[in-house]
């Protein structure tokens, strides 16, 4: 079923390097929807793939529940927190910016969550 999702719509671990850059753009912290935003104006993303629904959904549209996967990896990693309800902020240690990988990022949350090590 996930194959239906236009090729042209970020996947979530495409979008953890453009959320990260979108919260230092945003002095290091933002809520969902200027963080989003964000990343639609960096990535230059057109209309149909910011509006296509996630599921049928009418509720939250795919870009955006893609875009809550990545923040959710961030946070599990430790570049982000949740400062508040739907407000992000970048953690001291990544603070002042670096290199992000998020196909490594994925992989080591994974790894974490079933207790492995590299």
């Amino acid at each position: 079923m996930r194959n239906e999702i236009p090729k042209e719509i970020p996947r979530y671990t495409d979008l953890i390097v453009p959320t990260y850059k979108a919260l230092q753009a945003l002095d290091g912290s933002g809520n969902n929807e200027e963080i989003l935003d964000r990343i639609i104006a960096d990535l230059n993303l057109p209309d149909h793939v910011v509006d296509y629904p996630h599921k049928g959904s009418t509720s939250i549209t795919e870009l955006a529940y893609q875009a809550a996967w990545a923040r959710t990896y961030l946070s599990k990693y430790g570049v982000i927190t949740n400062s508040g309800r739907s407000v992000w902020a970048v953690t001291s240690e990544y603070s002042k910016g670096c290199e992000l990988d998020g196909k490594k990022i994925v992989s080591a949350v994974v790894k974490a969550q079933h207790g492995k090590n590299d």
